[in-house]
């Protein structure tokens, strides 16, 4: 018997098992087995240890290296303005969208998942900013959102539109493609892939963020992409937790979805409306203080959503809930 001719992590009575995670073949009595899954020693220690709660995987380390390209901005382009070409501005975006990206191949350590699917997913997510948020954000809002200024009207309006679009995106691109196959197999895939989608629709965004207008303040625009990318990112986890718990239990599935991405529009609105309140697109900038603040806040999201992830696997691992399974139920 090959692994091609029997399932990963299928027990098979005296002749052992397959482990779920490397396909090898396993004696009985070597066998270990987490909810329902069976895994060889190596893959069983593993499969617990990426369940319990982990600094390096709370994105606090690619949050810090994120303050460090603002500073960078700032030391570098301390004279004054530059003008808003498109090489700039893809640059400027680009990079705290590769800083993230470390924040999402930390998530998965027991079986990462494929570079060419989270790329998907990464540049499905780009092409909805580009060609569906950002249009319909305008043509619903009447204007751009960042030349309005701050009122409660406009906060209504942004997490109404560019929050709920955005949320409602990210959540489209995970659902659509990965939602449904093999490899989203386990409950901080949501997250993974939910990260990937958002940090798409951020980069794509604030390409046109910044050509939007003549000249940019470096520090100001670095400010400004690296809060609106941590949103972005803290939008998806929170969406992808959702999308986890819809995936692997049929109770209150609906609500969690609902929650989640509500929570993330609301999350995203709110980040919108400090950095327009701050001055983002005039003068008055405060970049340090305002980026410190959205700092704190997607740092407070990213380590609830880890805690909660990791629980929340944790649980199935042990078998906990297993009854409520479900295979695509949302």
């Amino acid at each position: 018997m090959t692994p091609e001719t029997k399932p990963a992590g299928v027990l098979l009575g005296d002749q052992g098992a397959y482990c779920c995670v490397c396909h090898i073949h396993v004696p009985s009595q070597d066998v270990r087995s987490l909810g329902g899954r069976s895994f060889c020693e190596r893959h069983y220690h593993l499969a617990l240890d990426a369940t319990e709660p982990s600094f390096w995987r709370m994105g606090i380390i690619e949050s810090l290296l994120l303050a460090g390209f603002v500073g960078l901005c700032a030391f570098l382009f301390r004279d004054g303005q530059i003008e808003a070409t498109l090489p700039i501005a893809v640059i400027m975006s680009v990079i705290p969208a590769l800083l993230f990206s470390i924040y999402i191949y930390r998530q998965d350590r027991v079986e990462p998942e494929p570079i060419t699917m989270v790329a998907g997913v990464f540049f499905l997510g780009a092409l909805m900013g580009a060609g569906i948020v950002d249009p319909l954000t305008i043509s619903i809002a009447g204007s751009d959102l960042w030349s309005d200024p701050p009122s409660g009207s406009s906060f209504f309006l942004t997490v109404g539109t560019t929050g709920i679009l955005t949320a409602l995106s990210t959540y489209l691109v995970v659902r659509y493609t990965v939602y449904l196959t093999d490899e989203f197999d386990e409950p901080v895939d949501g997250v993974i892939y939910g990260a990937a989608a958002s940090l798409g629709l951020a980069t794509a965004m604030n390409v046109d963020f910044v050509t939007s207008h003549r000249d940019i303040v470096p520090v100001a625009v670095a400010s400004t992409i690296s809060a609106m990318t941590l949103a972005h990112v803290a939008l998806g986890v929170a969406v992808g937790l959702g999308l986890g718990h819809a995936r692997f239990v049929a109770r209150r599935a609906q609500l969690w979805l609902f929650g989640a991405c509500f929570f993330g529009a609301i999350f995203h609105g709110t980040i919108h409306e400090l950095l327009v309140l701050a001055g983002a697109t005039r003068g008055n900038f405060r970049p340090f203080t305002t980026f410190v603040i959205v700092l704190v806040l997607g740092l407070i999201v990213l380590i609830s959503a880890h805690y909660a992830t990791m629980r929340f696997a944790r649980a199935l691992l042990e078998g906990e809930g297993l009854e409520d399974a479900v295979k695509g139920e949302s």
